[in-house]
């Protein structure tokens, strides 16, 4: 089944995406959803996401059919599969499973048939899946990308337009707290993602400057005995903040353009060493 899949998707792909007038949409659909997390990254990313993701956009999949899927990507099959494995292959489920949520969330913005209780559960499980993930691999060898939080991310950005005040303010404080780990060193870009996420809702004015001030100054807070824990946990939290005030450096906002001087001070504070001339 899963050859006879790949085959049907690589024909599908070199018709740009889209279906054949014979594709047995609902068929394909409901094979793509059981290979979602295939460790095949040309099937898992190039064929059942690229293909999906279209399909999504296009309206080649009903309103009807992506309630549906949806409610299957959201499922403890999908997006809480073996949740709290670390190192194992049912991260490429949950990371797919969250990515494709996201195109599902920026056409409902025109479609609008998701209900405001499918958006709310929506929120739920998206806000409890940025904390329970601890896989956080970006590309494993031979098997590809698994990327959870820069795939999380991906689909956050497209779930801030629902969300109110405390919503953003808890994803906020949820992406922060990823990067506070020792465990993991980021290094596959996950930080510029998170950072499309951050910035989104900086734009949005929503937040005050105080409620970010306190959310930067726990992002930047490092006190470990070992030096290698703290070392690691700098790495990751100086990569974020580095990352937010270039964008914000380079961004037409003035709405996120005030937020560069308090950036700029937390990322010095982090390392006076390397950031006041002393030669």
């Amino acid at each position: 089944m899963k050859q006879m899949l790949k085959q049907q998707l690589r024909e599908i792909k070199e018709n740009k995406y889209l279906p054949y007038p014979d594709t047995n949409i609902n068929q394909i659909v409901a094979e793509a959803l059981q290979n979602i997390g295939s460790t095949d990254q040309e099937l898992r990313d190039e064929l059942i996401y690229s293909t999906l993701a279209t399909w999504i956009q296009k309206a080649v999949i009903s309103n009807e059919q992506l309630q549906k899927l949806l409610n299957a990507l959201l499922d403890d099959k999908h997006l809480f599969f073996k949740i709290g494995e670390r190192g194992t292959d049912s991260v490429f489920v949950r990371s797919f499973s969250m990515l494709l949520i996201a195109p599902i969330l920026y056409v409902n913005l025109d479609r609008e048939f998701l209900s405001t209780e499918d958006i709310d559960v929506v929120k739920e499980k998206s806000i409890l899946y940025l904390e329970k993930e601890i896989d956080l691999r970006g590309h494993v060898p031979s098997k590809g990308w698994a990327h959870s939080l820069a795939h999380a991310s991906d689909t956050i950005v497209h779930l801030i337009p629902y969300l109110a005040k405390e919503e953003q303010l808890i994803i906020l404080h949820r992406i922060g707290k990823k990067f506070r780990t020792f465990d993991y060193v980021f290094h596959d870009e996950e930080d510029e993602r998170a950072v499309n996420a951050i910035i989104r809702i900086l734009d949005n004015e929503i937040i005050s400057e105080t409620e970010f001030n306190v959310w930067i100054d726990d992002l930047a807070s490092v006190h470990y005995d070992r030096y290698e824990e703290a070392y690691r946990l700098k790495t990751n939290i100086k990569t974020l903040i580095r990352s937010l005030f270039f964008r914000c450096q380079f961004s037409n906002s003035t709405a996120v353009k005030v937020y560069l001087p308090l950036i700029a001070d937390t990322l010095k504070s982090l390392d006076t060493y390397y950031y006041t001339e002393h030669i």
